[in-house]
Order: C-alpha cells, then structure tokens, then sequence
C-alpha cells in the first residue's frame, strides 16, 4: 500500500514536471512576440518618422511662422477640403490603431501573468511531492532499521526506546 502511494507520488511528480516543461516552452512563445511587438514598434517609428517629415513639409520653415498660412492660402477650397479630410483618417486610423495595441497590449499582459502564476504553482506543487516522497522514504527507511534491531534482538525480548536509552523488556511482561 505504502509502495503505490510513492508510486502514485512519483507519477504526479512527473506529470507537473512535463507541466511545467511546457509551460515553460511558452516562453519561446513569448519571446516571439516579443520579436514581433519589436518590429512592429520599428514600422511605428518609421510611419512616425514620414508623418513628421509630412509636418515639416507642410508647415515650412519654422523661422517664418505664416509659411502653413501661405501654403494654404494658396490651395483651393477643395483642396484644402481633401487634404483635411486626409488629415481626419489618417488620425482616426492612428488613434484606432493605438487603441488596439493597447488592448493587446493589456490581454498579453494578463495572458502572462497568468503563466507565470502557473508555472510557480506548478512549481511548488512538485516541491510539496518530493518533500512528501522524501518524507515517505525516510519513514520507510527508519522503520526498516527498526525491524532490522527488532531482528537482532535476543528472543523473547522486543525494543522499546525511551529518551536517549534502550530497554529491553520481555514479551511476558506485555
């Protein structure tokens, strides 16, 4: 009975440890989309980087404060209408865009807090079991010795230990 409760011990051992090795081969997910949230924060930079430059065009020198003014001045009506209305989607698209990054941002977030709490769970899990295993085989060992010293014992006497000291006492005065 004691052997299949270690035996069923050691199976749960096992199958946390192959938990935790897959929670662990999630890392490599993580890590790619890390890569990926790298490079999309590189395409960012970029779309960041013309739409300054855009700015810069349209506004002109910043030393002449009425060069935007003077662009526009003198662009049509209908012009100055499509480049507005340009202008709007390209913001709504941005602010929609950051919106879903931020969402994503948030659900990856939760998504590895949650493996983390996982995996630590998963790891102290296997720490109660081998602590129990260990218990067990301890409680094992200790009680072979004592059946061994039982064995060694003169006939008719059995062993019991009190304190630091060991007394022999006959079966007849059970």
């Amino acid at each position: 009975m004691l052997e299949n409760s270690i035996l069923e011990l050691r199976t749960t051992v096992t199958e946390l440890e192959k938990r935790l090795s897959s929670v662990e081969d999630e890392g490599d997910e993580w890590k790619t989309r890390y890569e990926t949230q790298v490079e999309l924060n590189k395409q960012l930079e970029r779309q960041i980087n013309i739409l300054q430059g855009r700015m810069e065009l349209i506004r002109g020198n910043p030393a002449d404060k009425l060069s935007i003014v003077r662009t526009f001045d003198q662009m049509p009506v209908s012009s100055l209408k499509e480049v507005l209305k340009q202008l709007e989607e390209e913001k709504q698209s941005l602010q929609n865009q950051l919106k879903d990054y931020e969402l994503r941002l948030e659900q990856e977030t939760k998504a590895y807090h949650k493996a983390t709490d996982e995996r630590r769970m998963y790891l102290s899990e296997i720490l109660q079991v081998r602590k129990m295993c260990d218990s067990v085989t301890f409680k094992n060992h200790y009680s072979f010795l004592i059946w061994q010293q039982h064995l060694l014992m003169p006939l008719g006497q059995s062993l019991l230990s009190l304190n630091s000291s060991t007394k022999y006492i006959t079966k007849a005065a059970f």
